[in-house]
């Protein structure tokens, strides 16, 4: 009976923990950050989708640096999965772009930015040095890699938590009184 009100209570400190609630990060939240002083790179940022890069290998092409490889109609490709929700950090921050890396390493960041594209002016999402349909062509890891289709719209969020860390200056006036 204790082991099961035990495991009960922690199933339920698990679900607060982990079910922090996240906002997207748009144009206007990055004014209200940087307007508080507070670095873009002293916050944690998460994608809100799954995420696949996809190349293709050369065949006896052994350099795979990150991912899996699978044989494909007689082709090996390299597949890098960034799962939805995965914490990143900035590593480089421009006027309306972010460079975000959810890994280690030199090169292995992706660009989030405001979207003229596809008229999404707020919010940030996943850019790419070229688009041919919903699929997006990147460099990471020294490599080339094609954002697939279902990743293509994977825009930022952070915790809302973030949002009240931003100091508001308020007092309350005491009142004038008639000697």
């Amino acid at each position: 009976m204790k082991a099961k009100v035990l495991g009960i209570f922690f199933l339920v400190c698990f679900l607060f923990t982990c079910c922090t609630p996240k906002v997207y990060f748009t144009k206007d939240i990055r004014n209200r950050i940087e307007s508080a002083n507070i670095s873009l790179n002293d916050i944690q940022y998460y994608n809100d989708r799954k995420v696949i890069l996809r190349r293709e290998l050369e065949s006896g092409y052994t350099k795979v640096q990150s991912g899996k490889v699978k044989l494909e109609n007689g082709r090996y490709i390299n597949y890098i999965i960034l799962g939805s929700k995965t914490p990143g950090i900035c590593t480089n921050s421009f006027t309306d772009k972010l460079n975000i890396a959810f890994e280690s390493g030199q090169g292995t960041s992706l660009t989030f930015g405001l979207s003229p594209e596809t008229g999404n002016f707020s919010r940030y999402q996943i850019f790419a040095l070229q688009w041919t349909g919903q699929i997006g062509k990147i460099e990471y890891d020294g490599e080339t890699y094609y954002i697939q289709q279902k990743g293509s719209g994977a825009q930022l969020m952070i915790k809302k938590k973030v949002l009240n860390k931003i100091d508001v200056e308020k007092r309350r006036m005491k009142g004038v009184r008639i000697e």
